[in-house]
């Protein structure tokens, strides 16, 4: 956790422990072995995102895959039952001046026509070589098939950065939502480390069973706001030079919009067809337009943050910096809900699919697993995956797994991994839908 964060969640405790007096607590049932950030020349990941792969035949519950990002630690492909199938590991760049590869964020694409072949696909993004990952997904089933293979086309260009030395500042691919839209096209909205900027991609079959991108529109969304009171507001930052930046990103194709969760500002709307032209700020974090100090701190060589709460003007919104995961709950008639990660105050919000009305909240706590805290990565499902998850699935990356693992000078090694949590003790807790007949296969 940053020196912003900390000194962020000191400032807000109190108005956090009146929030949590209303958000809904549920178990989660199952999880993934824990990913553990320790340099020793093996071990080197820190989750952060996971994508529910849901398998084409009616043997979902065994068939279907969680796909998931490492950061430096690769790619992991899991079970429905939390067992690891497969790892692919980050790879050091040939230069060693250059950064590794660093999987930030996965989406899922269904039904892509590659050749004579219609495949689906996990696109990832790349951060520390600024490209997309793209890997065909084996739909066997088979026990013995390697659940990933990449297809991406060799050669491509950055996806953000300039030249090489934008991608050693990390000025690169950070999120990523995903669709193939009803007229047979399919895109890719990617955001930018360090940066208010997105992207609209296009993939397309590039021929010898591999898979291009290639950009179709860039967009900044807003790093400086206007209060109601007239005056000007920028979240604070940590260091000199980026601006406000975002990560979650999801696409709900059938109703035209995508949606993006800037860490330091907020939930933005905007559409497929013509992004960055009508953004919407569907929520705002609460110390959105709150004053603040920073203070130079020559160890760690960034700013501390600390907003003056005492002077708050009352402008903020629901959610707590960062706002991370941003996943879409999808029922029949474009029912449904958004779901937003706050990470500061280790919930995560529902608004209403069709008019964004704010629904409710609710944390993971202690039950059969341990809860999650500090949760990046999100992902949701409707489909009928068989018990103990035959009304739905969500996934919750948890930044603080426990118990602890201890390093050979026994001190706590950083420890991460995935939460799986029934959708329906989500559902019932506040009085949401549970539709598993929507099928998220069905294009047409």
């Amino acid at each position: 956790m940053s020196k912003v964060h900390s000194v962020l969640a000191l400032a807000v405790l109190g108005a956090l422990s009146a929030g949590l007096a209303h958000s809904a607590q549920v178990q989660a049932v199952r999880e993934t072995p824990p990913s553990l950030d320790y340099d020793d020349g093996e071990h080197l990941a820190n989750a952060d995102d996971p994508a529910i792969w849901v398998h084409p035949n009616e043997d979902r519950q065994h068939k279907s895959l969680i796909v998931a990002t490492l950061k430096e630690g690769g790619i992991d492909v899991y079970n429905l039952q939390g067992q690891l199938l497969q790892h692919i590991a980050g790879l050091p760049h040939a230069n060693p001046d250059y950064p590794r590869q660093r999987f930030n964020n996965v989406d899922l694409v269904y039904g892509f026509k590659l050749g004579s072949r219609t495949v689906d696909l996990a696109v990832a993004t790349d951060r520390g070589f600024d490209r997309l990952a793209i890997f065909e997904i084996n739909k066997s089933g088979s026990d013995a098939a390697v659940p990933l293979t990449e297809v991406t086309k060799a050669g491509l260009p950055f996806v953000f950065a300039a030249n090489q030395g934008e991608v050693n500042d990390e000025l690169t691919a950070m999120g990523i939502g995903t669709a193939k839209l009803e007229n047979g096209q399919t895109i890719a909205f990617v955001t930018r480390n360090d940066r208010s900027q997105a992207a609209k991609f296009r993939l397309y079959d590039a021929g010898g069973g591999k898979v291009g991108y290639a950009p179709l529109v860039r967009f900044n969304l807003p790093s400086q706001f206007t209060l109601p009171n007239g005056q000007q507001w920028a979240p604070c930052q940590d260091e000199d030079g980026p601006t406000p930046m975002a990560e979650g990103t999801v696409i709900d194709r059938d109703r035209g919009y995508v949606y993006i969760g800037q860490e330091a500002v907020g939930l933005w709307r905007t559409t497929i067809d013509n992004p960055g032209a009508n953004l919407q700020l569907i929520d705002k974090v609460d110390t959105y337009g709150t004053p603040y100090t920073r203070t130079w701190d020559p160890d760690e060589e960034e700013y501390v943050c600390e907003y003056q709460t005492q002077q708050d003007p009352g402008y903020g919104g629901r959610l707590t910096r960062d706002v991370e995961g941003v996943t879409l709950y999808e029922a029949d008639d474009e029912e449904g809900y958004v779901i937003v990660s706050s990470q500061g105050n280790n919930e995560y919000l529902v608004y209403d699919r069709e008019d964004n009305d704010y629904v409710g909240r609710f944390s993971i706590v202690d039950g059969m697993v341990d809860g999650t805290q500090e949760t990046d990565g999100i992902g949701v499902s409707n489909a009928d995956f068989g018990a103990p998850f035959d009304d739905g699935l969500f996934v919750a990356m948890d930044g603080g797994n426990t118990p602890d693992i201890l390093d050979p000078e026994g001190e706590a090694i950083e420890n991460t991994n995935f939460k799986f949590v029934q959708w329906e003790d989500i559902a019932d807790q506040l009085d949401l839908i549970v539709d598993d007949e929507h099928d998220i296969r069905d294009l047409d």
